[in-house]
């Protein structure tokens, strides 16, 4: 009898057992035999068993000091810390400190008694009012838009090649705020335009950024860099209008720089290509103009377009009136080196969508990724400012051309016609017959305006796309 029930338990065992080992819980909470994993949010963190899932008790981040840097007057300051037990990594940002300029006797130049930095009367635009930063606080979850915007910020100033984040956002968010913190920061001319990114379940956890300048050359570029630019803005007049500012700015860029034709220059898309290496493409120009123009404390930014090809050129907020600018076809190719046209100074939209769109050529819009300003004012039109245009006669080419010497022009000359056709098509056929008609006429105006001879002129000339400006050169 004892047999047979022993050989009858030997099963029942067997069962119970195999129930017990098919139990992740139960088992492990004999063997304890978890696969952990943590997650986390702000303040704590949790374990969660990868084969089974069961949750265990929430516990406090215990943060240690991981690295950290001193506010200065032109970054901001940051601790970074991480949890010794899950990972997290948390980055406390203290904003920038106000420059403490003081005057130096006898110039208009002044230094930062804390950075000891010299500048003229010039205010930096700060961060937190450049253009994306302000398009990321207007939308809802603008703090945790902003925040991951400063981490991001300071960590590409000093080039960092991880960025902790740990903030709740989707793809298409963390695309908009490097984009918006990008575009605002030309100086970063180090940063390259790919990133990587890793996430949690909760969170993106950190990016990983790429550089275009090494490590061992990126104080050196970053100081050139700052150095010419310093040397560039010394040459603003003191008490300048910001009008003035931008057109010493816009025509120093264009007479300065060459337009890369083979695209294979060094840096060849940055600000520092076209300020530091003389050369560039176009989003360089555009982003070297809009740099400058924010060390003068005025708002401008980059814009992405079409205009026969891919394309960037500045829109420029002047006296509260929004401008297109754009300094590369102000460089047209194959120009004297030293002469800047205007015919895309300061326009308005209407002017500019004769040859630039923000459809690309494949019919899609261009990323620009935040509100295109709307730029209606002529006010601040170099040809309408200077009073530089008028109706297709001898007198508008007379009355422009004194005005131009005047202001120390000598044998180039830019002149916009008004009322003398609808379509660019028509007001380009107007101005060529006219000039044919006043093919005898034309010599002694130019001759009396500029005080020489008729029999010494040279005249030859070219019109603007849009019909409305001739460019005359008189040797």
């Amino acid at each position: 009898m004892k047999l047979r029930k022993r050989k009858v338990l030997v099963p029942i065992c067997l069962l119970l057992l195999a129930a017990l080992l098919s139990s992740c819980s139960t088992i492990s909470s004999i063997l304890h035999m978890h696969t952990y994993r943590y997650e986390f949010d702000e303040g704590k963190h949790w374990k969660i068993c990868t084969e089974c899932g069961e949750t265990f008790d929430e516990e406090t981040h215990t943060l240690k000091l991981q690295e950290s840097a001193d506010a200065t007057c032109e970054q901001a300051g940051y601790t970074l810390l991480e949890c010794a037990i899950c990972g997290y990594t948390r980055t406390n940002i203290t904003p920038a400190l106000p420059h403490r300029f003081e005057a130096v006797p006898g110039s208009d130049t002044r230094i930062c008694s804390i950075c000891h930095r010299e500048e003229t009367t010039l205010t930096e635009l700060p961060e937190s009012e450049r253009y994306g930063y302000r398009h990321l606080a207007s939308l809802r979850n603008s703090e945790k838009y902003l925040r991951a915007y400063s981490k991001l910020s300071i960590g590409i100033a000093n080039r960092k090649e991880k960025v902790s984040i740990n903030e709740s956002l989707s793809k298409e968010e963390l695309e908009l705020i490097f984009h918006c913190c990008s575009v605002d920061h030309p100086e970063y001319f180090w940063l390259a335009p790919a990133y990587e990114y890793s996430y949690t379940k909760s969170a993106i956890k950190e990016i990983q950024l790429s550089y275009l300048v090494s490590a061992g050359d990126f104080e050196k570029a970053k100081t050139a860099f700052r150095n010419a630019a310093d040397a560039l803005l010394a040459g603003i007049s003191s008490g300048a209008s910001d009008f003035e500012k931008e057109l010493y700015l816009h025509d120093a860029i264009v007479s300065n720089a060459v337009y890369d034709e083979t695209y294979t220059a060094p840096l060849t898309h940055s600000a520092y290509g076209n300020l530091v290496l003389g050369t560039s493409v176009c989003d360089g120009y555009a982003e070297l103009l809009q740099y400058l123009l924010c060390r003068c404390g005025i708002l401008a930014t980059t814009l992405s377009g079409y205009s026969g090809e891919n394309h960037s050129w500045n829109v420029v907020l002047i006296d509260g009136d929004w401008y297109m600018v754009d300094p590369t076809w102000d460089d047209p190719i194959g120009q004297a080196s030293g002469e800047a046209s205007h015919n895309y100074f300061n326009c308005t939209w209407e002017q500019f969508s004769l040859d630039h769109s923000f459809i690309l050529e494949n019919g899609e819009p261009a990323q620009n990724y935040f509100e295109i300003p709307s730029c209606n004012s002529v006010k601040y039109n170099y040809f309408t400012y200077y009073g530089y245009e008028g109706e297709l006669s001898l007198e508008t080419i007379d009355k422009v051309v004194r005005a131009q010497v005047k202001a120390g022009q000598s044998s180039r000359f830019q002149i916009r016609f008004t009322g003398h056709g609808t379509t660019a098509e028509e007001k380009e056929a107007a101005i060529r017959s006219f000039l044919k008609s006043t093919e005898l006429t034309i010599y002694p105006v130019l001759a009396k305006a500029l005080g020489r001879p008729s029999y010494s002129l040279t005249i030859s000339y070219s019109i603007s796309k849009d019909g409305e400006i001739l460019k005359l050169s008189v040797d």
